[in-house]
Order: structure tokens, then C-alpha cells, then sequence
């Protein structure tokens, strides 16, 4: 199930993801403030430079542009952790 999570929440969530091989599904505001559905696979997080300003990213495989991608931590509005067999089901 999908809920507002706090960033402590979110942290947790994405490093256990990233340890134990799972995948997120997330709602994700993207910087034009367009939400969009993503499955990805966590590979890393932490502390991100853009413009000159830092931020907590997660790197991640996102399977809907078949590449890596950074995300903003704060800007996941939702998620929940996925098996890989789950997330292969959803794609």
C-alpha cells in the first residue's frame, strides 16, 4: 500500500531495497511538477550536487527508460518495496 512517507521512512526504505536486491514502485514528482509512476531498482544514495546545490539522490535503474537515473529523495511522493519478481510482473 502507498502512503506519504517522512524522509527517515524513506531512507530506511530505500537502503533495505538496495541490500536485500528489491525494487521500489514510487510516485515521483518530477522537476516540472508532473507526477509519474516508476518502477526502479536502487544502486546507490546519497548526498548529490546539481546547480551547485546538494541534495540526497538515490541512483537507481528505472525500468520505464531502461537506463540509470537520479532521483530526488524528496521528491518521491510514495513507495513501496517490490520483489524482483514482483516488479518483472508489473513491467
Amino acid at each position: 500500500r502507498e502512503s506519504e512517507l517522512d524522509m527517515d521512512e524513506r531512507i530506511r526504505l530505500i537502503e533495505e531495497a538496495i541490500e536485500n536486491g528489491n525494487y521500489i514502485e514510487m510516485v515521483y514528482l518530477k522537476g516540472s511538477n508532473e507526477r509519474t509512476h516508476r518502477v526502479v531498482r536502487p544502486l546507490s544514495l546519497g548526498t548529490e550536487s546539481f546547480r551547485g546545490r546538494e541534495f540526497l539522490g538515490m541512483r537507481a535503474y528505472c525500468t520505464m527508460r531502461r537506463a540509470e537515473r537520479m532521483f530526488r529523495v524528496d521528491r518521491i511522493i510514495s513507495m513501496r518495496v517490490l520483489s524482483p519478481e514482483e516488479a518483472e510482473a508489473l513491467e
